[in-house]
């Protein structure tokens, strides 16, 4: 029996911050990525990204999340996350309409994802365009599903 290669996968930073707080099916893509059912990818700029959102006062205020929680979080994803290269702005074969939402794209293409996971419209929309090559844009709902059927 061939064994499936693990996956490569960008998660935005949105979802990423949703699964600190332990909301739904971001929760459930992080604990997958915990259990070693992919490999996470970031570059440089989207981990510093993910640190600045989580260092926010209202993230603990609001969610009731401990610094350590927080922190804690972090390290495992320096520690245990592939960091990877982007590719540089100008090379993207397609922007999206939100150029905040680029950084996840060049991350994705850089790391030559199999998925870029994300609730964002903006990124969804852009699925199956063919100047993405393999990548694959999806919900973590539709990622989770992919993860189940590929056991």
């Amino acid at each position: 029996m061939k064994k499936l290669k693990k996956p490569k996968v960008v998660v935005d930073t949105n979802l990423i911050v949703s699964a600190l707080i332990r909301r739904g099916s971001p929760h459930k893509v992080l604990q997958a990525w915990s259990l070693n059912y992919f490999y996470l990818l970031v570059t440089q700029n989207l981990f510093a990204e993910i640190k600045m959102v989580l260092g926010r006062d209202w993230v603990r205020n609001k969610y009731g999340v401990e610094q350590k929680e927080i922190d804690n979080f972090i390290e495992l994803i320096r520690l245990n996350a592939k960091f990877v290269a982007p590719i540089k702005i100008r090379d993207m074969p397609v922007h999206v309409r939100d150029v905040k939402d680029d950084m996840v794209l060049v991350c994705a293409l850089g790391g030559e994802a199999d998925y870029l996971v994300t609730g964002d419209r903006d990124l969804l929309e852009l699925n199956d365009n063919f100047l993405l090559g393999n990548l694959k844009i999806v919900s973590p709902k539709t990622f989770l599903e992919l993860l189940k059927n590929s056991k």
